[in-house]
């Protein structure tokens, strides 16, 4: 299916301003997934889509598993918070399988000019950054080395 770059890169900025960055990822991805290169602009805006994405994924699960570690005397309460967590480590889980089937793509950097391929390791270092960061705050040692072996 072809897909329309001007106009996914111009939701994209939207979605940024507008600070809703699930619709950024979705946009990007679809531009990450296009057969052609990505431009500079393009690789930052998939950067700062995911890094938002991830973030904001992170925030949730340290506050829900916050309040699940607080709630008291209602296992009714307490089933629903670990849920509604498991509801968001869910999320970032494919989300991370997104990330790391961007890094996939690592294998292909042989091709690109000098100036793409700097653009691109930092472009993946910075994504494999948030997944580090994103895997220390939500798994134990057991559940990330599960994750890596998928």
């Amino acid at each position: 299916m072809m897909i329309n770059k001007g106009k996914e890169v111009e939701l994209a900025k939207l979605a940024e301003q507008a600070e809703r960055y699930d619709d950024m990822a979705i946009a990007m991805k679809k531009v990450a997934e296009s057969n052609s290169e990505l431009t500079t602009e393009e690789r930052n805006l998939l950067s700062v889509a995911y890094k938002n994405v991830v973030g904001a994924h992170r925030l949730s699960w340290r506050v829900i598993s916050s309040i699940e570690q607080k709630v008291e005397g209602s296992e009714r309460k307490q089933q629903i918070a670990k849920e509604y967590r498991e509801i968001i480590e869910r999320e970032l889980k494919d989300c991370c399988h997104e990330l790391l089937a961007f890094d996939d793509a690592l294998a292909e950097l042989d091709t690109l000019d000098e100036d793409s391929y700097k653009d691109s390791i930092s472009l993946m270092q910075l994504l494999r950054d948030n997944l580090s960061l994103w895997t220390n705050d939500a798994f134990n040692d057991n559940d990330v080395n599960q994750l890596e072996e998928h």
